[in-house]
């Protein structure tokens, strides 16, 4: 039987400040990419993906901005003080989504 939600759409939003690059090397933003994508599809989850990373771009490296740019990743901008806005916004995003492609858990 397959998934009913193999070919939905998936989208994944990066906190880049809290869950940082785990070490300096420029290459390693295609690897999360790619590990990304490879968890994805080894759960039988192959519809299209975007990845979105946000933070406050006052306080991320202009090498990880610069990274982030050429693995087409977007960087979303907020102010540090409406982190807890955004998490909710993310949240209640993610319930709509949910129930829009008829996913009832």
């Amino acid at each position: 039987m397959e998934n009913a939600n193999a070919k939905a759409n998936i989208s994944v939003w990066w906190d880049i400040e809290t869950c940082q690059i785990p070490t300096n090397n420029f290459d390693d933003i295609y690897y999360i990419a790619k590990n990304i994508r490879l968890a994805l599809s080894n759960a039988n989850l192959h519809g299209k993906l975007s990845i979105s990373a946000y933070g406050n771009t006052n306080l991320i490296v202009s090498w990880v901005q610069h990274a982030l740019s050429t693995a087409d990743i977007p960087l979303m901008s907020r102010p540090h003080w409406r982190y807890l806005l955004i998490h909710s916004f993310i949240i209640t995003f993610y319930e709509l989504l949910r129930i829009y492609n008829g996913v009832f858990i």
